[in-house]
C-alpha cells in the first residue's frame, strides 16, 4: 500500500507544473510545516527564533491588516500588535487560536 501510495504521489508531482508541494497544519496553539519536492518529504521538526527562543511550532497567531492582508503570523505577529499606539491599533485584527472558529460542524452534512 505505502509503494502504491508513492507512485500516486511521483505520478501527481510529474503531471504538475509546481516543483514544491507545501502542506500547512494550522493547529489550535502551532502551525506545522512540511514540503514534498518530488524526492522526498521534509518536515520541519524544529524552529526557532532568536527573538522569542526556541518553539515546537510557530504559533498559530495572524496579525491582518485593515485590508484583510496578513501582516506577521506568530509570536511576531503578537508582539508587533501589543507594540502598537492605540491609534495604530484599531486598523489591525489580531487573532490566536483561531482554529476551532474555522470549523463549521453544518459543513460536514
Amino acid at each position: 500500500e505505502e509503494e502504491i501510495a508513492q507512485n500516486r504521489t511521483q505520478q501527481t508531482f510529474q503531471n504538475n507544473k509546481f516543483r514544491f508541494f507545501i502542506s500547512i497544519d494550522f493547529g489550535t496553539d502551532g502551525a506545522g510545516l512540511a514540503y514534498y519536492d518530488g524526492k522526498e518529504v521534509y518536515i520541519h521538526d524544529q524552529y526557532g527564533a532568536v527573538r522569542f527562543g526556541s518553539t515546537v511550532k510557530p504559533k498559530t497567531i495572524i496579525l491582518l491588516d485593515k485590508d484583510g492582508k496578513c501582516n506577521t503570523f506568530g509570536m511576531e505577529a503578537k508582539m508587533t500588535y501589543m507594540a502598537f499606539p492605540d491609534f495604530t491599533a484599531k486598523d489591525y485584527m489580531l487573532f490566536e487560536k483561531f482554529k476551532m472558529a474555522l470549523y463549521d460542524p453544518n459543513q460536514l452534512k
